[in-house]
């Protein structure tokens, strides 16, 4: 009888084991399948190659992340590492890089960190060109690398700059007098070759003149440079690649409408009391590029209540880093100062955000924009009111 009673015991807690983990196994299949039908309906893309992808990587404002707004029916994979080589050694191979699938839609760009190390030496580029793409486009290490990451009829898109800005390291202006229009020729010629490769000479669209294309270095992009990346990749991607023969049509931004706007800061002191003020207020503008397909705020005006602003901050830092989405939430990241004296300097992004409005309908951005630091958990409420 005892032993009866135990063997109940015994089979009934199997089976609520049994069931909680096929509930648990249940639920993470919903969810995996959730995702890859949300993000991955299309394929993958993959990035791979040096520094020149990695600007804000893993963050917001980062070239996946313009990507993920671009092509948001397809998983993004960032892989390009700081330094990468062709020629290079564990992570710093940009062979090495690995995707575990092959991809729909491939990223890729590299070089420059292999013939930096010729110093001005030309003959010495020659024989690095020759062995990441030969004269005769069949073989090298970019050959290697597209048929390892790439499905058969992936489009491939070759990215770097023919051209770089006037401040950027002697060593990478070297790479670019002696090898960067040889480079970019045999690339177009892949290109000729290869119907699914595309030459992208990211000079066309991230202008070697404008700073705020470039990050202080003056050789990697800034985050508007990524954008403007993904904006032609974008293009390129729904079109004939022969665009790229033509000059990059950025479109006119035309006002839509104008709204008055507030930053408050919301968070807790060192003795753990909550504190909130007001930061700035001004005015900003909602404007319309149907040539980009799409919506920016800039900011026509702004007065600080804080100590020690910069009277112009927004709107030398702050313009077109927001665009819009249809429902009226932001997609973007912009910096704004931290405290109210003004010391230092933080980023806000729509990483962790949330928007609340009650009347969202003419005027898509009009309500509150709140953005979220889940490291000290401050709270920045932009609020936007009154437009017309």
């Amino acid at each position: 009888m005892k032993k009866n009673y135990i063997f109940k015991i015994l089979v009934c807690q199997l089976t609520i084991i049994f069931l909680c983990i096929s509930s648990a196994i249940s639920s993470s299949l919903e969810n995996s399948t959730q995702k890859s039908h949300i993000t991955c309906k299309k394929g993958n893309i993959v990035i791979l190659g040096d520094s020149f992808f990695t600007t804000m990587k893993d963050r917001q404002g980062s070239l996946e992340s313009m990507f993920q707004n671009r092509f948001p029916d397809f998983c993004i994979s960032n892989l390009a590492n700081g330094g990468a080589r062709f020629f290079g050694f564990g992570k710093n191979k940009i062979n090495m890089q690995k995707s575990n699938i092959k991809n729909d839609i491939l990223i890729i760009g590299g070089g420059a960190n292999d013939f930096i190390t010729c110093g001005k030496n030309k003959k010495c580029m020659t024989k690095f060109l020759n062995n990441i793409l030969s004269k005769d486009y069949k073989k090298g290490k970019l050959i290697d690398v597209i048929k390892k990451h790439s499905k058969v009829n992936a489009k491939v898109f070759i990215v770097y700059p023919s051209q770089i800005t006037e401040n950027a390291p002697d060593g990478f202006r070297n790479v670019v007098k002696f090898i960067g229009q040889e480079y970019a020729k045999r690339m177009k010629g892949l290109a000729v070759k290869n119907p699914n490769v595309v030459w992208v000479d990211a000079s066309m669209f991230i202008n070697p003149k404008k700073k705020s294309h470039w990050l202080e270095d003056g050789y990697h992009p800034s985050v508007l440079g990524n954008k403007r990346l993904t904006i032609m990749i974008q293009k390129l991607y729904n079109s004939d690649k022969n665009i790229l023969l033509q000059k990059f049509d950025e479109g006119k931004y035309v006002p839509k409408y104008s709204c008055a706007y507030s930053f408050t800061k919301f968070g807790f002191n060192d003795n753990k009391v909550p504190y909130n003020y007001v930061q700035v207020l001004g005015l900003l503008s909602v404007l319309h590029n149907s040539k980009l397909e799409e919506k920016a705020i800039i900011f026509n005006e702004e007065n600080w209540k804080i100590k020690n602003a910069d009277k112009y901050f927004f709107r030398e830092n702050a313009n077109y880093a927001f665009t819009l989405r249809s429902n009226g939430k932001l997609f973007g990241q912009i910096q704004i100062y931290s405290n109210s004296k003004s010391r230092s300097i933080t980023s806000i992004s729509s990483d962790y955000y949330s928007f609340k409005s009650d009347k969202n309908n003419k005027f898509k951005t009009e309500g509150l924009h709140i953005f979220k630091q889940v490291k000290n958990k401050n709270e920045y409420h932009f609020n936007i009111n009154k437009c017309n």
